[in-house]
Formats: C-alpha cells, structure tokens, sequence
C-alpha cells in the first residue's frame, strides 16, 4: 500500500468516526462503500479537505463581528470586504486561463497554504480595524482559485454517475463544519473578545491540514486544451455574448436575479452597522440585558457592555443564519425539485423583501426582535437562494455550454458583488446619504422589482406550457 493508500485509510476512518460521533449512525460507512474502491481515496482525502475548508467559510460571517463589534470599524470596512468578499468572483476567468498552464489540484492547494500563513498573522490586525480588512481581502482574493479549481476537479476525480453524491456529501461536512466553528467562535467572541485572533489561527492549522489532504488525492488529468489557432479572447467573448443573448429565458431570469442580488450585496453586508450604531447604541438592549446578566449572572458572567455588542450582533449576523442556512437547506432542494429556476428564486425574492421590511421596522422602532424576525427569515430565503444560485444556470444550459453559462452566472454575480457594497456603503456614510436603516426601504424596493420581473417570467412560462 503506497502513501496515498495509507493517508487515504486514516482519512476514512476519521470520517467515519466524527459523523458516527455526530449522528449515531453507521450511515457514513454504508454512503463510503457505496462508491467504486478506486475512488474511495480521493472521497475521503477530499472530506479532510473540507474539514477544513467548512471553518474557513465560517469566517466569513464572524469577520463581520470582528470588524463591527470588537474592532470598531465603520461602514467603510463593512463596504470594503464586502466589494473584495463578492468582486472576487469576477477573478474566476483568470483561473480559468491559469488551468491551461497550472494544474487543478496545485490551484487548491498552494493558495490555500498561503491562506493559512495569512491566517496565522491574524494577531497583527488587533486595534486595527484597517489591517484586519486588508488581510481578510488579501484572503477573499486568494479564495476563488480553490473555489473554481474544486468545481473543475469533480469532472476528474468522480464518475458522472456519483459526482452529485459525491458532492452533496462533501458540502454536508463544510456546513457541519462551518456551524461548529461559528458556535465556538460566537461563545469565544462573547468570552474574550480581544483574542479573536486565536479562532482564526484555529482554522489555520485546519486549513493547512485541509491543503494536505488535497495534495494527496489522485487524478489523472486530459491533455490539456490547445487554443484554437486564430481565434482571440475578444472574439471567444463576442461569440459567446451571442450565445447567451439568443436564450432570452435565461437572460430574463438572470435580469431578476441580478436586481435581487444587487439589493442582497448592497444591505446586508450593512445589517451590523446598523445594529452596532443604530439600535444598540440609541435603544435600551445594552442595558437590560447587563443590568439582566449582573443581577441573575451570579457572577459567574463578566459582562460589560462591549461584551454584550459582541453577542447581540455576533448572533443575528453569524449564528442565526449559520443554523437555519444548514438545517433549511435539504428541505429547499426537496421543494426546488418540480420547480423551474424562475419560481424557486420568485419565492426567495418575496422573503427576502418580508426580511428587509423587518429590518427596516427595527430600525425604526430600536426594537431588536424585528431584527430576529427578518435574520430568521433571510437565514431561510438565502439557504433555497444559494441552491438556486448553483443550479439555476444548469437548468437553461445546453450540455455543450455548460461552462459558459456558469462562468456568466459568476461574473455577474462579481460585478454586482464588488458595486453593490461600495453603493450601499455611500448611501450609509455620512459624508453620503446617509440614509442608516432606511437603507433596507431601498433595498425592499429593489426585491419588490426583481419580483416583477420573475413573476412575470413564471406566468409567461406557466401560459405557454413551458418547464
């Protein structure tokens, strides 16, 4: 048995073992055995690799606490990585070039060993709300080479007959994952806030184990692709424009989605500055629940009023969605089954605006249960939203244009991520409109439109028969 044999064996039985912990079950070993013996080593090297990479996506999330409630920052970071978080996308056709020259398995790997020295100098970002933004930019820009990288690797490392098993069990170890590392990180946040550091060091050590994994996997790769002699990359994309403007279905369900992911990129990066600087700061939540933790804490709490930021948005911001993403989401790919991209994302689009108007309401009112009310229910809409982001664009594509329709589906998604934020944080700031949680009215009627627009697809589709 070589290394990988060996390394895959480990693997396997560190699989098995946590989710026999977690669920009591012997499932995991029956869903393992269920794919061909030459392609156990690589499910297993690659359920290591999300091990770690389940925590990495969790920081996403607790990077916004950091910024907002233990940093300090202003809406200026929250816009600056949210534009870097979401702009990244449209770095996807530079990997797609690098491919021709780097392999796949190497586009994972050495950025995910540079992300976690990144991580590891974390502790040079405290009292520096500037640095830490720079950092976790420097991060989100490195991320969407794995990102893009693993997605071609399926094609290679899975049959086509187990690839969508293959995959759904890989995304299932990332969410468990990544709402355990959220759950700690929110109790170590409320606990010792200065040492934020130390929960992202944490996931460096997964992450560079998660690299090592990745690195051992086995694939055989094609020849690789020859460009076509003549052909430039300014008449690949002219022909491919025309592509996508003969699919008028496809391009009427990306205008709704674009006008509903804009308002989504450009509010809810912001939902933590206007809890910090809105209802926590001009309402009476700080107080009753310091007054409430000293009178009944025993002692035992140690709570002062920066602690009780960093709870109160480190749950509605991280641990809310967190839960209701990862729980919702099995029953939204149930319910998406018979449904055409169209009405699955009218749907989404319909809770996000009850979830905007709640905000808004909150805001108002200084009253925080509004602010539960509308994250519970965007938590819900953006699990089926996230489905429907990676499936809708497979529904309208010809086989052989797969790949052009999710790399348009990326690249809008990167240039209303990267606008979006830095739109929302002029509207925030004060030297802007300064609008605060009146934002989320502007945001309501951004969904409002987008539910016209796919609303009206739907009953054009529905009219003619069309599925």
């Amino acid at each position: 048995m070589g290394p990988h044999g060996v390394f895959a064996r480990l693997c396997h039985r560190g699989v098995h073992q946590f989710f026999r912990t977690l669920s009591g079950v012997r499932r995991p070993s029956r869903m393992l055995r269920s794919f061909p013996s030459r392609y156990r080593p690589a499910i297993c090297l690659e359920s290591v690799y999300n091990f770690g990479l389940g925590p990495y996506v969790a920081l996403t999330a607790l990077s916004t606490v950091v910024i907002k409630s233990i940093l300090e920052g202003n809406e200026k970071h929250l816009a600056m990585i949210g534009a870097v978080a979401g702009g990244s996308s449209l770095l996807s056709p530079v990997v797609t070039w690098l491919e021709r020259y780097i392999s796949n398995k190497k586009l994972v790997v050495v950025p995910c060993l540079v992300m976690t020295l990144l991580l590891w100098m974390t502790p040079l970002t405290q009292n520096s709300a500037t640095m830490f933004v720079a950092l976790m930019s420097s991060l989100y820009l490195l991320q969407a080479a794995p990102r893009v990288a693993e997605m071609n690797m399926f094609q290679y490392v899975y049959p086509v007959t187990h690839r969508s098993l293959a995959v759904g069990w890989l995304k299932s170890i990332a969410g468990v994952c990544a709402l355990v590392i959220t759950l700690l990180g929110y109790l170590w946040f409320s606990r010792f806030p200065a040492y934020y550091w130390v929960i992202f060091c944490a996931v460096g050590f997964l992450l560079l184990l998660a690299a090592l994994a990745y690195a051992f996997i086995p694939v055989r790769y094609p020849k690789r692709r020859i460009s076509t002699e003549g052909a430039t990359i300014w008449s690949d994309l002219w022909h491919n424009l025309g592509i996508i403007r003969k699919d008028w279905r496809f391009v009427w369900f990306q205008t709704g989605f674009a006008v509903a992911g804009f308002a989504n990129h450009m509010s809810l990066i912001f939902v933590a500055e206007i809890l910090q600087e809105k209802v926590l700061a001009e309402g009476t939540t700080v107080a009753t629940l310091t007054e409430f933790f000293s009178s009944y804490g025993g002692g035992f709490f140690d709570i002062t009023e920066r602690k009780v930021h960093v709870m109160v948005v480190g749950l509605i911001v991280a641990v809310i969605p967190s839960v209701l993403e990862f729980t919702t989401a099995p029953l939204w790919g149930r319910w998406m089954t018979d449904k055409t991209p169209s009405e699955s994302r009218l749907v989404v689009v319909l809770m996000q605006f009850v979830a905007f108007v709640c905000f808004a309401i909150g805001g108002i009112t200084l009253n925080l249960v509004w602010f539960l009310i509308g994250i519970s229910i965007c938590a819900i809409a953006v699990a089926g939203g996230l489905i429907n982001w990676l499936t809708g664009s497979l529904y309208y594509a010809p086989k052989e244009y797969v790949s052009l329709y999710n790399s348009t589906n990326l690249t809008l998604t990167g240039i209303r991520g990267l606008i979006a934020p830095l739109v929302g944080g002029y509207l925030l700031a004060k030297e802007g409109l300064h609008l605060q949680h009146n934002i989320f009215w502007v945001g309501a009627v951004l969904l409002l439109v987008a539910s016209f627009i796919l609303g009206a697809q739907v009953v054009y589709e529905r009219r003619r028969g069309i599925r």
